[in-house]
């Protein structure tokens, strides 16, 4: 019930009327179908769309997997592939709900759909050339960095030191440098230290060690073990906690009631019906364009334990 008024509050807000007929949507995901947070988001969005449209929704989702199929090798087979499925269907519009599907839509739209507009939810901005051309919008989310690292100080008045766990496969340092912009404001009052791409056992051991007058500020990390097995953010996050004996704080809803005190996080709800609302207004024909990028939601998340 709280996320039918949520999305009826945004469309309530200025939204085109919604179009006659059931929308078609292709809903683009970077991990498999059997990754809980994609399962839960999919029901999530498709809840969503269904509350906006009021003749429902034709609903497709399907998967990247690099997890599974790294390389660009198997993204030009995927392309292949989704080309020839959705040759002869009709799609409205197209949704990517994070930034490694948005790369791949761009990438490849104009092989696989010209026509069709993009909405999407992304980590890392994307330039308005890039988006113009692309006949794409939406919003950038889990950029909560500066607002939870202001209320740490407040609630750890001897804060002297912040220490930043992010990195990925391929040691891109976009959302790096998203936080090092975000946080600069904050550098007279902290010491701040980026522990970007280390090796597990590295990281759990600077982990341990840290000082008491440490805060830490867990973004993301993925990254190969000893042993070449990829561990996922959830994988390195437990280990941090395992470690660590000062507060942790992050950006995403699923770090609370791991171990984390918790941060303003984005939620697969606001971000759902965030998603929604674009989605009904470029159905609606109002072009992509005409819809600025925006900053998405984020929620004050905390655990009380």
């Amino acid at each position: 019930m709280r996320l039918t008024r949520t999305v009826a509050l945004l469309l309530a807000l200025g939204a085109p009327a919604s179009p006659s007929g059931p929308i078609n949507v292709l809903v683009m995901h970077w991990y498999g179908r059997e990754d809980a947070l994609n399962d839960e988001f999919d029901r999530t969005l498709e809840a969503a769309l269904n509350a906006s449209a009021p003749e429902g929704v034709e609903y497709y989702s399907e998967y990247l997997e690099t997890n599974k199929f790294p390389g660009q090798d198997q993204a030009r087979l995927l392309s292949e592939y989704l080309r020839q499925k959705y040759a002869g269907r009709r799609l409205d519009v197209i949704i990517s709900s994070v930034s490694e599907t948005l790369d791949f839509l761009l990438k490849y739209r104009h092989d696989l759909f010209p026509d069709v507009p993009i909405v999407f939810a992304t980590e890392r901005p994307v330039s308005r050339d890039i988006l113009s051309k692309a006949d794409a919008t939406g919003f950038t989310f889990g950029n909560g960095f500066a607002k939870t690292l202001n209320l740490a100080l407040k609630w750890h008045p001897g804060a002297k030191r912040l220490f930043v766990v992010s990195g990925t496969l391929n040691h891109d340092k976009a959302v790096e440098s998203i936080v090092r912009d975000s946080l600069r404001p904050y550098e007279n009052r902290v010491a701040i230290t980026l522990l970007t791409d280390l090796a597990p056992d590295e990281l759990t051991a600077r982990i341990r060690t840290l000082p008491k007058d440490s805060l830490i500020l867990y973004v993301w990390q993925q990254v190969l073990d000893a042993q070449g097995q990829l561990l996922e953010s959830q994988d390195v996050l437990a280990r941090v906690v395992r470690e660590a004996k000062v507060p942790i704080y992050g950006r995403a809803y699923w770090i609370v009631g791991r171990g984390t005190i918790g941060g303003y996080v984005w939620t697969h709800e606001g971000n759902a019906a965030k998603l929604a609302d674009i989605t009904m207004r470029v159905a609606s024909g109002t072009r992509p364009k005409d819809i600025p990028v925006e900053v998405g939601p984020d929620v004050p998340m905390f655990d009380w334990r």
